[in-house]
This record gives structure tokens, C-alpha cells and sequence, in this order.
């Protein structure tokens, strides 16, 4: 599955969770352009890691969707005044780089946000709209930040979920190894990835870590077109520092998403629910 398949996959559930149900021909329009055998490719691979079901071209989100397990927390976005404390930094950061900057939340067990985000225009690469909603994905750099400092588990669940329909752009080849590249990104205090499928494009993010806090909700970086890894150190101070000064501005301004409960229950409603299957 590509990247822009895993754009129109969430699209997709987005939809379903808006709509509730939809038809064959809704998604046609969705997706347009898109041939109906990619979209049917698409959708049976949905099904394939339980994130939709149909009868008929009638289509509704699975019960074991990510959507439904994170719905309370799938509308949190920061206030006007803290999008104004937030923003001149996100801008200094992708004015100092030379490259569009962003800040992801994790606002779930399975999904991250777009919190802010600042994009330099034509010919740079440029992030969604605020608050676009992206899955932990496995090889994107932002999940790699909140994945990376949450519990083996949750890393675990993020990897069986998504690698059969990743296998051929995601690096590890099991659980254990995608893990430790987890470690890695621990040990250097940020990740970067390269994205196979289109060559010039790299990201970088660095944790934003708020005082007092063990789980890691926050992650700052860039997406550039173009670039060259002996730009990465000058990219990496910039966006520790950026972080620093972030983790300062939401310290005590933001909920607590208690993501210790939602992990456990969520990943337990999914091994109950493997387990009737089987």
C-alpha cells in the first residue's frame, strides 16, 4: 500500500465516521480521480485489518475501527489563543530550516493530529490543513515520535496492525525489529524518515516532552522536498529547540488524554475480539 493509498484509506473511515454508511459510487466521488479497481483494492484492504465492513457496495465502519475506539477524543484542537502562542514558533522553525514545519498531537490509541502547522508554499512540500488526522502508521516520522516513547505494546498493536498492508515500504521485517528501531529513535531523541515511493522526500520530527508527563502526546518537525541528510543536524537543533520553547507554551494548557486507559482498553477490546474470531 502506498502513501497516497494510506491518504485515501483514512479519508475513507473519516467519511464513514461523518456519514455512517456509504456506497461504492460515494467513494468514487470522494477519491476522484480513482479507477473502481484500485478503489476495490482499497476497500478490501480496509476490511483486511478491520477497519471497515460491507453488505452489498454498502459500506460501514467495522466495529473494531480505530474511529470508533478514539471518537471522544478525535475533536480536540487547541484554542484560538494557544493556535496564537503556538504559531510564531512553528513559523521560526520552518523559516530557520527552509522547510514547512508542523506539530502532531496524539490525540488517541491509534491517531494523531495536526495541531499547527506552517507550509512555505510551491515548490515545498506543504502539510494538510489543521487539523487533518493521520493513524500511527509505522513508517511515518511523527507516529515513530509518540510510538517511540510509549509502551512495547502499544508499538506492537501500531505494527501488527498496519505492516501486512505497509510490508513493501515498511523497513522492519517483524515486530521485534521495528521495536528497536523505536529504541533508536529514543537513544538519538528524534526519527527520520525517507519515503521510498517518492525519493525527494524527507521528515524529521523531535518529541515535544511536557513537564511531568511520561507519555510523549506532542512532536514537532519538518517535510522537505529536495534535501540532502547533511541538512538534517541543522534541521534537528532547530526543532529541539522549537520543541523546548513549545513544551513551554501548552505546559498546563492542554488535557491530559489519560492515554494509559485508552491503550489498555483499546488494545484489549482488539485481542478479545481476534480471539472470538479465531
Amino acid at each position: 500500500m502506498s502513501f497516497m493509498a494510506v491518504d485515501r484509506g483514512f479519508r475513507i473511515v473519516q467519511f464513514l465516521a461523518t456519514k455512517g454508511e456509504a456506497r461504492f459510487k460515494d467513494f468514487l466521488t470522494l477519491l476522484k480521480p480513482i479507477s473502481r479497481t484500485t478503489l476495490s483494492k482499497l476497500l478490501s484492504s480496509l476490511e483486511e485489518i478491520r477497519q471497515i465492513e460491507h453488505t452489498g457496495r454498502i459500506y460501514r465502519l467495522s466495529p473494531a475501527s480505530i474511529v470508533l475506539h478514539d471518537h471522544d477524543y478525535a475533536t480536540y484542537t487547541l484554542s484560538p489563543a494557544l493556535q496564537r502562542e503556538v504559531q510564531p514558533a512553528i513559523k521560526h522553525a520552518a523559516t530557520r530550516t527552509g522547510h514547512s514545519c508542523a506539530l502532531f498531537a496524539r490525540v488517541g490509541a491509534s491517531t494523531m493530529k495536526i495541531m499547527a502547522a506552517h507550509n512555505l508554499g510551491h515548490p515545498h512540500w506543504s502539510f494538510s490543513p489543521i487539523g487533518y488526522e493521520w493513524p500511527l502508521v509505522p513508517f511515518h516520522s511523527f507516529a515513530q515520535i509518540l510510538l517511540a516513547y510509549s509502551s512495547d505494546l502499544e508499538a506492537k498493536e501500531a505494527f501488527s496492525r498496519w505492516q501486512p498492508s505497509l510490508l513493501s515500504i515498511c523497513q522492519s521485517e517483524n515486530d521485534q525489529i521495528f521495536r528497536a528501531k523505536l529504541q533508536e529513535v529514543r537513544q538519538r531523541g528524534y526519527s527520520v524518515e525517507y519515503r521510498e515511493e517518492v525519493s525527494n522526500l524527507m521528515r524529521i520530527a523531535v518529541p515535544v516532552r511536557l513537564p511531568g508527563e511520561a507519555h510523549v502526546r506532542f512532536a514537532v518537525g519538518i517535510a522537505a522536498n529536495f534535501v540532502y541528510l547533511i541538512e538534517s543536524k541543522k534541521c534537528v537543533e532547530t526543532l529541539q529547540a522549537t520543541a523546548n520553547e513549545l513544551a513551554g507554551i501548552l505546559a498546563g494548557k492542554v488535557p491530559k488524554f489519560r492515554l494509559e486507559e485508552i491503550v489498555s482498553d483499546t488494545i484489549r477490546i482488539r485481542s478479545g475480539t481476534r480471539k472470538a474470531k479465531a
